[in-house]
C-alpha cells in the first residue's frame, strides 16, 4: 500500500479495509457482494448521499456543454451565480465571498483576511475544536493529539472552553487577536453544541474588542443541523461564515468564506488567490445542493429536522437505559456516540482499547462485519474511550436510521454483558453458537467479583509508575477480557494475542491501563499507575533509535500526568534505554526492578538447595546482562562450581574481565567468603599463585589470562570454580549440573530443557522465557516473582502475567517496595550494578513486607 500507509494499516488491523466497488444514496458495496448501509457519508460532505443522481447529472450536462470551468481571471457564470446565492442565504449584512478548494484552506484565508484587517497577528480558538490540518488551522484546532510543536504555532494561536464567556471576555480584552474562530457544533470534537447565548455575546464581545468572529460552518453548514446554515438555528450574524464539505454535493472539492458588509480588505484581494478556486463546474454543483436543499418546501431539510426528534428521543432512552456504558452529543443529523464500559476496570486490554480510542475502531469493526452499517471514529479525543460518528446523509430515510439505532443498542447490551467474545469475534472469525438471550437464560452462576486494590487515595503519598508491555502472546491470551476466555477456543485466543501484538507494531502509544493503591508490612502507603503498550518485545527491539526515544517519551508523560515521583522500567522498556541510562533525569526517581529481580531469585534457590548448596553445580546463562551479574554475584560465593555461559558476540576475553568485576564486587561486599564456593576457592588459588592483588587493582590487558590461570590452577588441584563458556551446547552441560539460572533478553525461546539433566532444577528470569520444555519432564521454575505485602492483592483481573493473588513480578515489586521507602534516588540503573545496591534492595524488601516466590506447580505457564 503506497497511500497513507499508517491509516490503511489501522483499518486493515480492524478489518475496515473495505474494498468498495460502488457507491449509491446510503449504501456502499464492496467485492464481496455486500451491502453496507453508510453512517458516516465522507465526514459530513454527502448531503444527498453517494452519487446523487440530480447532482451527477449537473455534472453531466456542464461538461458535454462545455461551459468554462477554470478561466480565471474571468468568473464563469455558475461561480458568479453561486457567489450571489450564498450572500442572499447568509442574509442582508453579507456583501462578498472568496471561494475556495477545501474546509481547511477557507479557514486560512479567513485567518489572513481577519490579520489584514485588524492588522493583529494573533488567533483565538476553542479547546476541542477542530479546523484542518494545514498550518494555520491545525494551530487553531483545539486538540493536542493532532499537533506537534514543530507542525503547529504555539506562538500565535490560543485557546478558551468553550462557553466560557469570562474566559473569553479576559481574552478578548488584551485586543491582540485578531479573530475567533468556533463550530458552532464541534464536530470532530465529540458534536457538542455550542450555547446559543454564549455564540451571542462572543459576537459582541469580539465586535467591542475589535476582533472578528468567524463561524466554522464547514461540517455544519449545508443542511447538517437542520437549516441550511446551522447561523439561522442559532440567530446568529458573524464576521465571517465559512462553508466547504457538502457544499461540493460529495462529488467535487468547494469551500466559500462569505464576509458581513465592512469585513472585506481590497489587500486582502490583491494578496490571496488559487488556482483551482472559483472553478465553473464546482460552483455548478454548488448551485445544485442548494436547489435540492431549498426544493419542495424545504423537504431534505424537514426530514433531518423530523429524524433528529426520533434519534434524539431513542438515543436519550438508551442512555438512560446504560448509563455506564453509553452516551451521546448532537443535534440534526450529526452525533457523536460515546460507548464505554467503566465497570471493567480490572482488564487492562479493555482499559487499553478504552483510553488509547481503539474501543470504537473495535465497535466500528464488529458493526460492519456483523450488523452491515458503516461508522467510523471522531478524530479528537472526546472523552475516556473515545467517540463513533453518526453522520448518514440528509435524505436517509426513517427505517435506515431505525436499523442504526437498533444496532447501537446491541452494543451498548454487549458492554453490559461483558461480551467481548462477540465484540472480537470477527477478528478470529468466532460465531456465537447462541444468542445473547438464550446465552442469559443457561448462564451458570457468576463467578466471584475479583478482589481488585483500591484506587489511589486522596492523599500525599508516594506516587509511582510502572511502565510495561506484554512479553509473549501467553500473557496477552492470560489477559483476555472473561467471555473470550470462556468461548473462544485456544486457538483464537492466541489469534487474538497474536493480533493485538500486531497491532501494537503500528499503534503502540502507551496509556495507564490499571491504578491504585497499596500499603506495605510497616504500613507505609504508595499510589500507583500501570503504563501499558501492547508493542512486542521484537517489535521494541526493532524500533529505530529516534522511534525508541519517541515511544519512551510518551510513556514517561503518561507517568507525568500521574505525577510520579519514581518510575518502574518493565520488560524491554529497561532493554531499549540501556538500563534506564538513556532518560535518567533529575525530574524523577528511575529504577529497572533488576536488583530485586536477580536477588529475589537467588533467595529462591538458595531456599531450594538450602545447606547444601557449596556441594552443588550452577549454570549462569547471561551473565553478562544486569540480572546474569547480580544472580552471579550473589550465588558465586555460595554454589560450589559455576558455569558462565555468555553470548556467542560477547568475546571469551570479556567474559573473564565480567567475571572478575564480579568477583571483586563480592570480595569487598561479603566479609567472610564461604572457602568451598566457588568465589571462596577461586580467591584462595589467587592469592595461593600471587595474583590476587594483581585481579582486585589491575586493568591491564593481561587480565583475561590471570583469570584463566587461576581456574586452570584449582582444576589441577581436582577443585572446580569457575567454567566460562561462549554460546550453549550439549557439550557444556555438566552431567552433574544442579541448577540453571537463565537471564537473557533475547526476546524468545531458544534454549530446549532437555539439554540439562533431569533433576537439574532451571530458573528462568527472562521474560519472554529463553527456556522451552515442550515435554513437561524437567523441573522449570519461572523466576522473578515474589509475594506482595498483601497476599490478596491483584493488579488487573488477570495480575498482569496470569500470577495467584498476592505474587508478582519483581520487578514491578521493586518500584513498589522502593516507593513505600520514599527513596530519593535512582536504582538499578545500566548494565553493572552495584551488588552493594542489590543487597540493600534486599533489605529494603525485607522491611516492607516482600519477599521470594517458589512457584511449587515447577511450570513456568502454570503460575
Amino acid at each position: 500500500m503506497k497511500c497513507q500507509p499508517y491509516r490503511q494499516s489501522i483499518l486493515e488491523q480492524f478489518k475496515l479495509d473495505l474494498s468498495i466497488v460502488r457507491s449509491k444514496g446510503s449504501y456502499h458495496y464492496d467485492n464481496e457482494g455486500r451491502k453496507i448501509l453508510d453512517g458516516v457519508s465522507q465526514y459530513g460532505a454527502l448531503p444527498l448521499g453517494h452519487n446523487s443522481s440530480e447532482l451527477t447529472q449537473i455534472v453531466t450536462e456542464y461538461l458535454a456543454t462545455e461551459q468554462p470551468n477554470f478561466i480565471q481571471p474571468f468568473l464563469p457564470k455558475s461561480t458568479q451565480e453561486l457567489a450571489a446565492r450564498l450572500v442572499a442565504l447568509a442574509g442582508d449584512k453579507y456583501e462578498y465571498v472568496t471561494f475556495s478548494n477545501s474546509g481547511t484552506e477557507t479557514v486560512e484565508a479567513a485567518f489572513k483576511l481577519a490579520r489584514l484587517k485588524t492588522q493583529r497577528s494573533h488567533i483565538l480558538s476553542v479547546n476541542n475544536s477542530f479546523h484542518g490540518k494545514t498550518f494555520a488551522a491545525l494551530s487553531a484546532t483545539g486538540s493536542d493529539r493532532h499537533s506537534d510543536p514543530v507542525i503547529v504555532d504555539k506562538n500565535q494561536y490560543d485557546r478558551v472552553e468553550l462557553n466560557d464567556l469570562f474566559e473569553l471576555e479576559q481574552a478578548l480584552k488584551t485586543r491582540k487577536y485578531a479573530a475567533f474562530i468556533i463550530e458552532p457544533v464541534q464536530g470532530e470534537g465529540g458534536m457538542l453544541p455550542a450555547d446559543r447565548e454564549y455564540l451571542l455575546h462572543a459576537a459582541k464581545l469580539c465586535k467591542t474588542y475589535g476582533t472578528l468572529f468567524i463561524l466554522d460552518e464547514i461540517q455544519t453548514g449545508m443542511g447538517r443541523s437542520g437549516e441550511i446554515l446551522a447561523a439561522h438555528r442559532y440567530k446568529i450574524e458573524p464576521d465571517l461564515l465559512l462553508l466547504s464539505k457538502a457544499l461540493g454535493g460529495g462529488l467535487i472539492p468547494i469551500g466559500a468564506m462569505i464576509m458581513k458588509r465592512g469585513t472585506y480588505e481590497q489587500e486582502f484581494d490583491s494578496k490571496h488567490s488559487s488556482t483551482f478556486a472559483n472553478g465553473g463546474l464546482a460552483c455548478a454543483v454548488g448551485l445544485g445542493v442548494l436547489d435540492a436543499l431549498e426544493a419542495q418546501d424545504r423537504l431534505v431539510l424537514n426530514n433531518v429536522k423530523e429524524l433528529e426528534q426520533v434519534i434524539v428521543e431513542r438515543l436519550t432512552r438508551l442512555q438512560e437505559r446504560y448509563p455506564q456504558h453509553f452516551s451521546f452529543n448532537g443535534l440534526g443529523l450529526m452525533y457523536a456516540l460515546n460507548f464505554k464500559d467503566l465497570e471493567t476496570k480490572g482488564n487492562y486490554i479493555v482499559s487499553y482499547a478504552h483510553r488509547s480510542d481503539l474501543l470504537p475502531l473495535l465497535i466500528c469493526g464488529y458493526l460492519v462485519h456483523v450488523k452491515g452499517i458503516f461508522c467510523m471514529p471522531m478524530l479528537n479525543r472526546t472523552e475516556l474511550g473515545g467517540a463513533i460518528r453518526f453522520q448518514p446523509a440528509l435524505n436517509v430515510s426513517r427505517s435506515e436510521v431505525s436499523r442504526f439505532l437498533g444496532a447501537f443498542e446491541e452494543v451498548c447490551e454487549l458492554l453490559s454483558e461483558k461480551r467481548y467474545d462477540q465484540l472480537m469475534g470477527f477478528l478470529v472469525g468466532y460465531k456465537p453458537v447462541v444468542e445473547i438471550e438464550k446465552t442469559k437464560k443457561q448462564q451458570k452462576k457468576k463467578p466471584k467479583p475479583i478482589q481488585l486494590l483500591p484506587a489511589p487515595t486522596e492523599g500525599k503519598e508516594y506516587r509511582l509508575a510502572f511502565l510495561f508491555h506484554s512479553t509473549s502472546a501467553e500473557d496477552i491470551r492470560r489477559g483476555l477480557p472473561q467471555k473470550v476466555k470462556e468461548n473462544f477456543s485456544e486457538q483464537q485466543q492466541m489469534e487474538l494475542s497474536q493480533w493485538l501484538f500486531a497491532l501494537g507494531d503500528i499503534e503502540n502509544e502507551p496509556q495507564a491501563v490499571f491504578e491504585f493503591s497499596m500499603t506495605g508490612g510497616q504500613g507505609d502507603v504508595v499510589n500507583a499507575a500501570m503504563i501499558y503498550s501492547p508493542i512486542s518485545p521484537t517489535g521494541m527491539l526493532k524500533l529505530s533509535r529516534a522511534n525508541k526515544a519517541k515511544l519512551m517519551k510518551k510513556y514517561l508523560q503518561k507517568a507525568s500526568h500521574f505525577d510520579a515521583n519514581l518510575i518502574g522500567l518493565g520488560a524491554y522498556t529497561s532493554v531499549i534505554t540501556r538500563g534506564g541510562l538513556d532518560i535518567a533525569s533529575d525530574d524523577f526517581h528511575l529504577t529497572t526492578g533488576n536488583c530485586w529481580t536477580a536477588i529475589s531469585t537467588c533467595n529462591a534457590i538458595r531456599e531450594m538447595f538450602a545447606d547444601d548448596i557449596e556441594h552443588r553445580h550452577l549454570m549462569v546463562i547471561g551473565a553478562r546482562g544486569s540480572v546474569g551479574r547480580i544472580a552471579l554475584m550473589d550465588l558465586s560465593h555460595r554454589f560450589g562450581v559455576v558455569d558462565v555461559v555468555g553470548s556467542q558476540h560477547t568475546p571469551l576475553d570479556e567474559q573473564y574481565v565480567n567475571l572478575r568485576n564480579a568477583l571483586v564486587e563480592v570480595l569487598n561486599e561479603i566479609p567472610e567468603i564461604s572457602p568451598g564456593s566457588a568465589a571462596g576457592k577461586f580467591w584462595r588459588y589467587a592469592e595461593a599463585l600471587n595474583v590476587k592483588e594483581q585481579l582486585i587493582q589491575s586493568e591491564s590487558p593481561e587480565v583475561p589470562d590471570m583469570m584463566r590461570k587461576v581456574i586452570e590452577h584449582g582444576h589441577a588441584q581436582g577443585e572446580s570454580t569457575f567454567n566460562l563458556f561462549v554460546g550453549l551446547d550439549t557439550e557444556n552441560v555438566s552431567e552433574n549440573l544442579d541448577c540453571v539460572l537463565s537471564a537473557t533478553s533475547e526476546g524468545k525461546a531458544f534454549i530446549s530443557a532437555e539439554i540439562f539433566p533431569k533433576n537439574c532444577k532451571i530458573f528462568d528470569v527472562a521474560r519472554p522465557f529463553d527456556v522451552l520444555d515442550e515435554h513437561k519432564d524437567r523441573e522449570v521454575h519461572e523466576g522473578g516473582l515474589v509475594y506482595l505485602p498483601d497476599r490478596r492483592a491483584m493488579l488487573s483481573d488477570c495480575n498482569i502475567i496470569g500470577c495467584r493473588p498476592g505474587v508478582n513480578l519483581a520487578c514491578l515489586s521493586e518500584t513498589i517496595l522502593l516507593g513505600m521507602d520514599g527513596v530519593e534516588q535512582n536504582y538499578s540503573l545500566g548494565k553493572e550494578i552495584s551488588y552493594k545496591q542489590a543487597i540493600d534492595v534486599s533489605k529494603i524488601a525485607e522491611k516492607h513486607g516482600f519477599r521470594h516466590f517458589i512457584n511449587r506447580d515447577k511450570s513456568i505457564t502454570n503460575v
